[in-house]
């Protein structure tokens, strides 16, 4: 399963990739692999980390919003705000420039 908004569900989720990993039972290489499209997720592991992320497996599979965010749906509002932002997420918004803009 290619699971294109597991990365911004992680990030909404305030979760780091090992966070997301214990939580949900899958090592921290199989998110790596899956977040950058090298490696196909299992039903079953695609079911674990919508679970512990509080989404749907579907919504897994949806692309990231335009501005960034996530393009799925909390199941029953759960919030994952307890834990600490993921240090290498920037969520500064970022100016999209044309190539008039550029120059």
């Amino acid at each position: 399963m290619d699971l294109t908004g597991l990365r911004s569900a992680r990030h909404q989720a305030a979760l780091t990739q090992r966070e997301l990993g214990e939580l949900a039972g899958v090592s921290q290489p199989t998110i790596i692999g899956i977040e950058h499209g090298r490696r196909k997720a299992r039903p079953s592991t695609a079911r674990k980390l919508a679970r512990a992320l509080g989404v749907t497996p579907a919504a897994l599979m949806t692309p990231p919003n335009v501005d960034g965010g996530f393009g799925g749906q909390l199941v029953g509002g759960r919030q994952r705000s307890n834990y600490p932002a993921d240090p290498g997420f920037d969520t500064r918004p970022v100016r999209v420039m044309d190539e008039e803009t550029a120059r």
